[in-house]
């Protein structure tokens, strides 16, 4: 029997997003989306959904995406947020990174892994990149939490640019040093200007992603009627400068196996140019491939604007007229004895 199945954007289920709530059609539209074009034959299809159920039953969300990308070797679409996304887009998206993957391996372009905290540029950073050099751009785990097997592996093959938050703690190091990394770019921030830009932007963003969920790691708590104090002392009481420390601290564990880079946002903000020439070089990049990122970055003054959903003031000192005594205090606290401590406070 030949299968008919709807590609259309009403009914296609986005790709990377919440399942809580997960139905008999949802289950049927992710198996379009993440295997339907690896079977045969509808039994196989069927059999599909069949797993997907038993893995949810058993599993979360995260689980769901391991087993089925892993099973069916594309990359990650990195645009997460577009809820139009259908198998036509993705297939279409996937195909040009491949074909633009192997374009630029001709061309010598390097492979940059780079990982970041949140509220640093980090899209900034990967939009220049990626632009500048004309390479493809991914990621590799599911919104930071979970590395994926597969994604890792075609993004190691370079050469490509990554924008992930990817925490590197316990399987996740197994499938970053199975994928063949070799290299990683830590993208840091003064954590006391980090904590204040994500307190504005979670108000902005009508949510805080607090760290309490059994499904998803995170549970959003709703920000917009609560004023500036009250979201700070909750990121606060959720550890949130402790967790960054922590992140930066179990990355430096991976070494030597992978090699260690850490770049800040003050750098960037201060001196763009060189910022962006030491992450290509430490990516091994020529100097032919430097100069064509320079001249990049002189002939598209619009991207350096810093304009966009994530932007917001980009100053590197306003905690200091913001954060009261008892956040500082707490700040310190939390950063005692850390490397990203060291970098800040000492």
């Amino acid at each position: 029997m030949t299968m008919e199945i709807d590609y259309t954007p009403a009914t296609a289920a986005p790709l990377n997003r919440n399942l809580e709530g997960l139905d008999e059609g949802t289950l049927h539209h992710y198996a379009m989306h993440y295997a339907i074009y690896g079977t045969h034959s509808e039994d196989e299809y069927h059999q599909l959904v069949l797993d997907m159920r038993d893995i949810y039953s058993r599993g979360t969300i995260v689980d769901l995406v391991d087993y089925f990308c892993s099973s069916i070797a594309f990359p990650a679409y990195p645009w997460v947020q577009d809820t139009e996304q259908t198998l036509a887009t993705y297939l279409n998206f996937a195909a040009n990174y491949f074909r633009n993957q192997a374009r630029t391996r001709e061309e010598g372009m390097p492979n940059i892994p780079f990982f970041s905290l949140p509220k640093t540029a980090s899209s900034f950073v990967n939009n220049i990149l990626a632009n500048g050099l004309d390479i493809p751009y991914t990621m590799i785990s599911w919104h930071g939490i979970k590395a994926i097997k597969a994604w890792a592996e075609i993004f190691t093959k370079g050469p490509g640019v990554l924008h992930d938050h990817l925490h590197p703690e316990n399987d996740n190091a197994v499938t970053l040093k199975a994928s063949g990394l070799q290299r990683a770019i830590l993208h840091v921030r003064d954590p006391r200007q980090m904590l204040l830009s994500l307190a504005h932007h979670s108000q902005a963003d009508g949510g805080y992603w607090r760290m309490d969920s059994k499904l998803f790691g995170y549970n959003k708590i709703n920000m917009s009627e609560h004023d500036l104090d009250y979201t700070i002392d909750l990121m606060l009481e959720d550890r949130h400068p402790k967790r960054c420390a922590k992140w930066l601290d179990d990355w430096h564990k991976l070494a030597p196996d992978v090699e260690i880079f850490v770049s800040r946002y003050e750098k960037l903000h201060a001196e763009p140019q060189a910022f962006l020439s030491e992450v290509v070089e430490f990516c091994g990049g020529d100097s032919q491939v430097q100069e064509k990122l320079a001249e990049y970055w002189k002939q598209n003054t619009e991207d350096q604007a810093h304009t966009g959903y994530n932007f917001r003031s980009g100053k590197v000192d306003e905690w200091k007229k913001v954060l009261l005594p008892r956040h500082l205090k707490l700040i310190e606290e939390q950063l005692d004895g850390t490397s990203l401590g060291k970098f800040y406070l000492a």
